[in-house]
Order: C-alpha cells, then sequence, then structure tokens
C-alpha cells in the first residue's frame, strides 16, 4: 500500500502525479483507492499530513489513512480534509469520508477489480 500527498492509495507500486484524469488511468497502478485524486501539497513546517490508524482485532480490523493537505498553490487557509477506511471484515470495499469542502476539483473512485469507470472527474464541494 503506497500512499501519497495528492489523495491517491496504490498498491504494487507509489508516485502518481497530482493532476488527475479520468478513470481507468495509466498513470496509476492496476489496482487504486482513489478518495480524492487532486493536486495538493503538505507544506514542510505545518501542522498537514497524511496519517494512519489500525484499529480492532482479528478478524475485524480496520486501516484509516487520513488526509489533510493544502492545494498545491500553497494556500494554507485551505484544507483538503478525508479518510479511507479498509475493513477486514468486508474485503474489496473502501470507505471515504469528507470533513471540508472545498470548490476543487479532483478524481473519486478506485481503479481495478469490477469497478466502474467514470466519465470526468468529479467536481466536488463534497
Amino acid at each position: 500500500m503506497f500512499v501519497n500527498d495528492h489523495g491517491t492509495i496504490t498498491f504494487g507500486a507509489g508516485s502518481v502525479s497530482g493532476q488527475n484524469q479520468v478513470l481507468p488511468s495509466t498513470r496509476l497502478q492496476s489496482y487504486a483507492a482513489l478518495p480524492f485524486w487532486a493536486e495538493s501539497s503538505i507544506a514542510a513546517g505545518s501542522k498537514r499530513g497524511i496519517f494512519y490508524s489500525q484499529t480492532g482485532a482479528k478478524p475485524n480490523r480496520q486501516v484509516t489513512v487520513e488526509w489533510l493537505t493544502s492545494p498545491s498553490d500553497g494556500s494554507e487557509s485551505k484544507a483538503y480534509h478525508f479518510t479511507a477506511r479498509f475493513s477486514e471484515a468486508t474485503p474489496g470495499v473502501v470507505t471515504y469520508r469528507y470533513y471540508t469542502s472545498l470548490d476543487a476539483i479532483g478524481t473519486i473512485g478506485v481503479q481495478g477489480g469490477s469497478c466502474k469507470n467514470l466519465e470526468k472527474p468529479i467536481y466536488c464541494p463534497c
């Protein structure tokens, strides 16, 4: 599992551009979870970051990844704040939760498996 500041989780290898596009995307690994694929960043010295937690006991463990990032234009007054949760009890399911709403364009979805293709990036406020 590779997590980056552009709001993506890829499986197999990391490193994806922040410039989102429609799915399926050749710029992503075959399997990816995209709670909010957008151009974002974490400024040095800021309180922003990517955090994770593991809770529960087998067979009900959960892994949650939390993003608190800023738009790539450096606007520290704005924040992208969202999570992606994977649960051992429901394999193949990822749950996204959004805590801030911004006028931003990003791609939300999954790539790989039996997912459906998106025709265009999703406009968010979420």
